[in-house]
């Protein structure tokens, strides 16, 4: 930003006027050296905010998921996998999956099955897989499609029985969900109780949360 051969210059006065000139000068320089600094401090602002990972996002949207604010988990985890779905579909995925969860919680459970509906290309990720066939099983069981329910929610137990994924506590709390749809409540019970077994192995204080407020509904269910 500094004129290097300014005082050289053909054609400039010399003496006082141009000491006085290259001082103004210089003082211009300055200037716009400033302001070129804050500019750079800002455009660096915005592009590390937009390299910011997506874990550390998502992270984020799921705290704000539990906290209950679910419009926004919903729209904050949709906008996400807009920006993400060409450049890294597995975490596209994360976010489409949490989108899901914030309708299936607001009780939009039709918009879940719309959500998570072909044509879109399932994950390869076997977890992500499970949440996304236990949140159609759940959105199918309280729409009161029993069939299609029990299809998705046997397809993750299947997978479930091949190995452990973190994602298996939900799957066996959307059975538990389509048992009590069903008034089966024994049988909800035992889901609820695997789902509650499951979450206290892994630390999961949600699930655990949520598979103790369940066995409460169905205890209710049962008059005890």
């Amino acid at each position: 930003l500094h004129t290097k051969y300014a005082g050289h210059a053909p054609g400039l006065p010399r003496g006082r006027d141009h000491a006085s000139r290259n001082g103004h000068g210089q003082r211009q320089n300055q200037a716009l050296g400033s302001s070129f600094l804050v500019c750079l401090i800002i455009a660096c602002g915005l592009a590390c905010s937009r390299r910011e990972s997506p874990q550390a996002v998502f992270e984020h949207t799921y705290n704000t998921f539990l906290r209950g604010n679910l419009t926004q988990s919903q729209e904050d985890a949709g906008r996400e996998y807009q920006r993400l779905r060409d450049s890294n579909p597995e975490w596209a995925w994360k976010f489409r999956i949490l989108e899901a969860k914030s309708l299936l919680w607001r009780g939009m459970y039709q918009q879940v099955l719309t959500l998570l509906s072909p044509p879109l290309t399932r994950p390869s990720n076997r977890d992500s897989l499970i949440e996304i066939l236990a949140l159609e099983g759940a959105a199918h069981a309280r729409l009161r499609q029993f069939p299609e329910a029990e299809e998705k929610l046997r397809k993750a137990e299947s997978l479930c029985a091949e190995f452990a994924d973190p994602a298996c506590g939900g799957g066996s709390r959307a059975l538990g969900v389509l048992a009590i749809e069903r008034r089966q409540l024994v049988e909800a019970q035992r889901h609820f109780e695997d789902s509650l077994s499951f979450a206290r192995a892994r630390g999961d204080q949600f699930l655990e949360a949520t598979a103790l407020l369940n066995l409460g509904a169905t205890a209710l269910l049962e008059e005890h």
